[in-house]
């Protein structure tokens, strides 16, 4: 059509050039846009390229990490082992202490016998007094008789009742001193132990149970949110899958936090120990002092004893020494006078006059002034040793109230500067743990996940074509085996028939013979005798072969009954594995193993132990038949019968 074909009669527009003008307008909004998104791109251009650089940067920095967890990964496996071996040692450190506690529990054992011994010897002890007691009643009584003393002379009795009093006094003293000590030290070494070890071993237990109890809650919430959270056969393997290696992962951190636990628990008591050694030493140098201390306070109280007994000695001296003045005074002061007297009676030639009263009283009032000093010195030295006593004993108390404060404080203080510690170790450690987790498990969830769609995807082809396979095959098989059924049926039918009229004719030649026989015994008794036991043998000789036809009949037909169940177990289990090879089972010759289809020969089936047992029942059975009839073939043709030829066809048909 033309342009003035299309034209409007109103405005005169035409329609096609009203539809190529529309047209032009649309493709240069297209080009302007076009135009508009290249602007933008070149604009954005620089950024993306930085992006590129910035994202190969990141994924280089990324492989760096990866290679770094790598080798702690390889570290933390080194650190397992170790760790592992540590808790060997440690379990073999607990069987120690335990053979330590035991050998303890002996000890203290042994030590209670030993104190059972020593009260059985002082018992011996006490029966050795009282029969030497009784022995010295009877020589007193002999010297009594034998010198005739008086009982008041004789002072054996006294010293035996204050020996023996002194025995009974001194007794329960010395015996119970004995027991205190030895069941003091047996109990106390026996608690030290035992506390020690079941204050290590409640620990471990119960950061193992912490640790069981923490692994074994995440994997009930791990269950359930999987079971809540399932919504199909494929989804519910792969969150599995993925659960189950979180909860490896999870179960493997809580070892090594129980490693790095008992490490540090394990350090943390060396440390303790060796601190408790510390303070061991500054106790044992405290006593020391001490020691040397109460020495000194010794020779001090010896010095003020020896003081004590010269001032004493010298008091006596003085004692004396006043006596021995006071005697002189008196005489002194008689010669005095008399001196005195002489004196005014005649003058002394040397011009000088005799004092000896008062040098004495001079040297006695020096003597006085001595013991006076002596005393003062005496109860001062007291009183500095006194002072000096309890100003040791308070500075002792101070140091122990001191020692026990720091120790109480140092152990407080250090728990929670530990605990502080471990709970920031393991903050830290947990949020690493759990951004790595998270990045490994996403990385081995997808992994995981198109894995097991591709291995879904297989297995549904592969049960497609083993299904198909195992109808066809199943198929055949029962129409094989219907065939084959039929034709058994057939023959069995055949055979009870030809068993039912041999049974009927050899029923009526035995009536028969047994009227011959009736009527032969009968008419001439003696003549013909012979003659009747040969034919009675014969008869009875049939009557066993028809018998043991007629069992053999039985027994073939029971076996193809058995083969027939057999055969539809066989069948059954075909059904249900039926991913299994496809075997020709009715092509394939009686000496050869069954082939597929493929031509070559393939292994048969594993059986389970029924049918196993029922296949060597089946062939015991088939054999002990056989041998059967090759019996009764040979006494046949010994005795010159034939077996008849249907018996033939069945163990014909038997044996094949």
């Amino acid at each position: 059509m033309s342009e003035g074909e299309t034209a409007c009669q109103y405005c005169g527009i035409s329609y096609l050039l009203l539809r190529k003008y529309e047209r032009m307008e649309e493709h240069v909004l297209g080009l302007e846009k076009e135009l508009s998104q290249r602007k933008i791109y070149a604009d954005e251009r620089p950024g993306l390229l930085a992006q590129i650089a910035s994202l190969t940067e990141t994924q280089r920095q990324s492989l760096e990490t990866i290679a770094g967890l790598e080798e702690k990964a390889q570290a933390a496996r080194e650190e397992t082992r170790k760790a592992v071996l540590a808790l060997d040692e440690m379990r073999t450190k607990h069987g120690r202490a335990q053979s330590v506690l035991d050998e303890s529990a002996r000890v203290s054992t042994a030590r209670q016998e030993r104190i059972a011994g020593l009260m059985q010897g002082l018992t011996d002890i006490r029966c050795e007094l009282l029969q030497q007691r009784q022995q010295i009643c009877n020589a007193k009584d002999e010297v009594k008789k034998s010198l005739h003393l008086t009982p008041p002379l004789f002072t054996g009795p006294r010293t035996i009742n204050f020996s023996r009093e002194c025995i009974q006094t001194l007794k329960p003293h010395i015996v119970a001193t004995v027991l205190t000590l030895c069941k003091k030290d047996a109990t106390a070494h026996v608690h030290a132990a035992q506390s020690r070890h079941q204050s290590e071993i409640n620990a471990l237990l119960t950061q193992l149970d912490s640790a069981r109890e923490a692994l074994r809650e995440r994997s009930r919430h791990e269950t359930s949110v999987s079971c809540t959270t399932s919504s199909g056969r494929g989804w519910s393997l792969r969150i599995m899958f993925g659960r189950s290696k979180n909860l490896e992962r999870e179960r493997e951190k809580f070892e090594d936090r129980n490693r790095d636990l008992d490490e540090r628990l394990r350090a943390h008591k060396d440390q303790s120990w060796r601190e408790t050694q510390g303070m061991q030493q500054h106790v044992i140098a405290l006593e020391a002092k001490l020691y040397a201390k109460e020495a000194e306070l010794r020779e001090m109280l010896e010095k003020f004893r020896s003081e004590r007994r010269s001032l004493e000695d010298g008091d006596a001296a003085l004692g004396n020494a006043n006596r021995a003045l006071a005697q002189k005074d008196v005489g002194g002061i008689e010669w005095g006078w008399v001196v005195t007297k002489k004196a005014r009676r005649a003058p002394s030639p040397y011009g000088a006059t005799f004092n000896t009263p008062l040098a004495v009283q001079e040297q006695l009032r020096v003597l006085e002034r001595t013991v006076r000093d002596l005393h003062q010195t005496m109860h001062g030295l007291r009183a500095e040793r006194q002072k000096t006593v309890d100003a040791h004993q308070s500075r002792v108390k101070q140091l122990q109230d001191k020692f026990l404060e720091d120790i109480k404080e140092a152990g407080r203080f250090e728990a929670e500067k530990r605990e502080k510690e471990v709970r920031r170790a393991l903050e830290s450690e947990k949020d690493d743990a759990l951004k790595q987790l998270r990045m490994s498990l996403q990385m081995e969830f997808d992994l995981a996940q198109e894995r097991l769609e591709r291995q879904l995807d297989a297995m549904k082809v592969a049960k497609q074509h083993a299904e198909l396979q195992a109808s066809r095959e199943c198929g055949r098989v029962e129409e094989e085996w219907s065939r084959r059924h039929a034709v058994v049926t057939e023959q069995m039918n055949k055979l009870r028939a030809s068993n039912a009229a041999d049974f009927e004719h050899y029923q009526s030649q035995i009536r028969a013979l047994e009227e011959q026989v009736a009527m032969a015994s009968t008419r001439a008794p003696t003549t013909a005798s012979a003659d009747h036991e040969r034919s009675i043998q014969e008869l009875r000789a049939s009557l066993a072969t028809r018998d043991a036809e007629i069992g053999f009949l039985k027994d073939t037909v029971r076996l193809e009954c058995e083969e027939r169940m057999g055969l539809v177990a066989e069948l059954a289990q075909i059904r249900r594995a039926p991913s299994l090879p496809v075997v020709d089972t009715h092509l394939a010759p009686a000496g050869e193993p069954p082939r597929s289809k493929s031509g070559r020969a393939d292994p048969p089936p594993p059986l389970d132990p029924e049918a196993r047992s029922y296949q060597a029942m089946s062939k015991a059975a088939n054999s002990i038949k056989v041998q059967k009839l090759a019996k009764s073939s040979s006494s046949r043709k010994l005795s010159g019968t034939t077996m008849p030829p249907l018996v033939r066809s069945s163990s014909s048909f038997l044996q094949s």
